[in-house]
């Protein structure tokens, strides 16, 4: 414990108050970066055809993205090495990636059927044995309530594999 407390306070004696301030002065900057990327992402992101959760969505991941590089820029300007620490996530996002394997298979597949729009919130839907009509539509699954008044929860991993089976059912039906 007392190497721990040593390192720590060694490092700390390296950081003068000149490298104190302009990291704090480069903090700052980047912050207004990231508010003014994000301001202009959000319009540019206005002018599409996507759907409006799928712009959050995007909008939250690329302002995840400049956050973890404003970190990182930071964290060089005060002379810490970030080789060690850039290895380190890593191989922690990758350890976080396949874990969470499902859960990211839900979420592309929530991606696929918003941008996609094989069907809409009000359809009347039949996938894998169920039927009923979309309630819900987010990232992870949809809901659909069965003609019976039971709500069901489906993944959307499953259900964007038959994406293209139901365009087509839903074709058929119009015509």
């Amino acid at each position: 414990m007392s190497d721990l407390t040593s390192l720590f306070t060694d490092t700390l004696a390296k950081f003068s108050f000149r490298a104190v301030l302009s990291a704090a002065a480069t903090l700052l900057i980047c912050l207004v970066a990231v508010h003014l990327l994000g301001k202009l992402l959000r319009r540019l992101l206005a002018r599409t055809k996507l759907d409006e959760r799928i712009q959050k969505y995007l909008l939250a991941g690329v302002k995840l993205i400049l956050y973890i590089v404003t970190v990182l820029i930071v964290a060089e300007s005060l002379n810490i090495p970030m080789t060690s620490l850039v290895a380190l996530l890593s191989v922690g996002s990758l350890g976080v990636t396949l874990a969470a394997e499902d859960i990211l298979g839900n979420v592309a597949g929530g991606l696929v059927i918003l941008s996609a729009h094989p069907f809409s919130i009000g359809d009347y839907v039949e996938v894998g044995g169920v039927a009923g009509t979309v309630h819900e539509i987010s990232l992870n699954h949809t809901k659909l309530v069965t003609p019976d008044g039971h709500l069901v929860m489906l993944p959307n991993k499953e259900l964007a594999s038959y994406a293209d089976q139901i365009t087509k059912m839903a074709d058929k039906m119009e015509k």
